[in-house]
């Protein structure tokens, strides 16, 4: 009798572990909804509502129709008592069935195209108090019946080209919240074709700078009140030399190094966030350079003692830089696509110099190390000056025939 109980134990406890049976609060056993495994995924599928549901830590994602779709589709809040946080990647992607779809306060991410290509969505409704953070690549790429879309407040982050194609939008309403936009999000849409929406060769909307007309010429000077712009908003624009941000403009700045003829980038004097010199860009404590225009006139530049770092992009499609000297203050400056620079001069301690060459990072640890592969590839640099007899120095010798630093005079 003992070995039985034993083998019947072993039974529902199996069972339970396979998901085909769930034990209530109440110590009662009772049937689960019907689960399969999504194919590729491992992943365990929960059919409930008309839509399949992957449950993981606790969270319901919704993955897409079960059977058959229809023209209006309001997605669940919760599947047998999980919350439904998550909309999958590719969800309903290229469902030309649904016009409308209704997303609950619950859903925190909306994932990668899980809308996109529904050609027949006119209306994406939120709930009151959406939870909404992110709304992922492509999501609503090329709906090309969408007219308008009012996102909910609190969203923080927009995804690359999430309505890029949507051909009929005309009205869209970015909230506050929204923290981050990615590149060329109304790519090919209505709003962004509607040229009469354009002040001065420039779309604006809610406090975000989103599209520069490709043929503006010399200055040009974001608008007063704008706190944001999309960061590839001046991909194309070839011709400008001089972009000027005013005290409002307080987020990222936009890539400008994009921008072949540029000379100068400059900021309001009373700017909280940035300040420029010499038409060169930084954070306010001169910590950070964030731009060295493209086109700027000079061969020799001397990065300000105290800037820590000059992320990627910073010096990018340098045409005229051609000597670079490195304060001893700095940790991570990147010369990446510089294709102009030739020399490095850097005065100080610096015992890391993986990737000093084209893609520079001087970082002062206790790991000494130097690898010439990216040597290499960095043929545009002719040599490097470091102080004589210095740490450095000595372990360029091996690299002489090589690379052939050039140590400085005493």
């Amino acid at each position: 009798m003992k070995r039985f109980r034993s083998l019947l134990s072993a039974l529902l406890l199996s069972a339970v572990i396979a998901g085909c049976l769930s034990v209530s609060s109440y110590g009662i056993i009772k049937p689960l909804p019907p689960i399969y495994i999504e194919p590729g995924s491992g992943e365990p599928v929960i059919e409930s509502d008309g839509f399949n549901f992957n449950i993981i830590e606790g969270e319901a994602t919704v993955i897409g129709i079960a059977g058959g779709s229809e023209a209006e589709i309001e997605i669940p809040s919760q599947v047998q008592g999980y919350p439904v946080t998550a909309v999958k990647f590719q969800a309903f992607f290229g469902d030309d069935t649904i016009e409308s779809v209704k997303i609950p306060a619950t859903v925190k991410v909306i994932g990668a195209g899980a809308f996109g290509s529904c050609r027949n969505l006119r209306e994406v409704s939120f709930e009151e108090n959406s939870a909404l953070k992110e709304i992922d690549e492509s999501a609503f790429a090329y709906c090309q019946n969408l007219v308008s879309i009012v996102l909910p407040e609190g969203l923080e982050i927009i995804g690359n080209e999430v309505f890029c194609g949507c051909e009929k939008l005309e009205d869209i309403r970015i909230p506050g919240t929204v923290t981050e936009i990615g590149y060329d999000i109304f790519l090919n849409s209505g709003i962004e074709n509607d040229k009469s929406k354009y002040e001065d060769g420039a779309l604006y909307i809610d406090g975000w700078l989103i599209s520069v007309i490709p043929e503006t010429k010399g200055g040009f000077s974001v608008k007063d009140g704008i706190k944001n712009a999309e960061y590839n908003v001046f991909n194309g624009c070839d011709k400008i030399t001089e972009v000027s941000f005013p005290v409002s403009f307080s987020g990222e700045i936009p890539y400008l190094n994009c921008i072949e003829a540029i000379e100068k980038a400059t900021v309001d004097k009373k700017n909280p966030a940035y300040v420029s010199e010499d038409g060169i860009l930084f954070n306010k404590d001169k910590t950070e350079l964030i731009c060295y225009p493209a086109n700027k006139p000079g061969d020799k530049y001397t990065i300000p003692d105290g800037v820590k770092f000059a992320y990627n992009g910073a010096f990018d499609n340098g045409k005229n830089l051609k000597t670079a000297v490195v304060p001893a203050s700095a940790e991570y400056i990147d010369f990446y696509y510089c294709y102009s620079l030739k020399r490095i001069e850097y005065d100080g301690k610096c015992k890391d110099l993986d990737r000093v060459c084209r893609y520079a990072s001087l970082t002062d640890t206790l790991d000494a190390r130097f690898t010439t592969r990216y040597c290499y590839r960095s043929s545009f640099l002719e040599n490097l000056t470091f102080p004589l007899k210095s740490f450095i120095e000595r372990l360029f010798i091996d690299l002489a025939s090589e690379f052939n630093p050039v140590p400085a005079t005493e």
